[in-house]
């Protein structure tokens, strides 16, 4: 089992639905509320390596969540943009972590 009370706590996509129940779950297992760090755009472009690098050095553990979401309409009518958002997103947010050497990626 994963000891959480002594980690700093990456959430991205913290905004989301997803995102919003994960945190209320780690505050209910114990994790103070300022060892959970939250991302959000713009201040943190997760497309961008430097940026992914620079929220990584403030956490041990990461919960990955966030995505470039948007309507059906919109998705429809820019499925590349979405899809090459969500594949950088992910993409960088890895290699961060890799280099950053994080203990645990979720």
């Amino acid at each position: 089992m994963l000891e959480l009370q002594e980690k700093r706590i990456v959430v991205t996509g913290s905004s989301g639905f997803l995102g919003s129940w994960v945190i209320k779950e780690l505050l209910l297992k114990g994790v103070r509320r300022e060892d959970i760090v939250l991302p959000v755009f713009p201040e943190y472009d997760l497309r961008s390596p430097e940026h992914c690098l620079r929220i990584l050095k403030k956490g041990d553990i990461i919960i990955h969540l966030a995505a470039h979401l948007g309507t059906v309409r919109d998705q429809q009518a820019h499925p590349g943009e979405f899809l090459l958002d969500n594949i950088l997103i992910g993409t960088e947010m890895l290699e961060a972590a890799r280099i950053s050497g994080a203990e645990r990626v979720l």
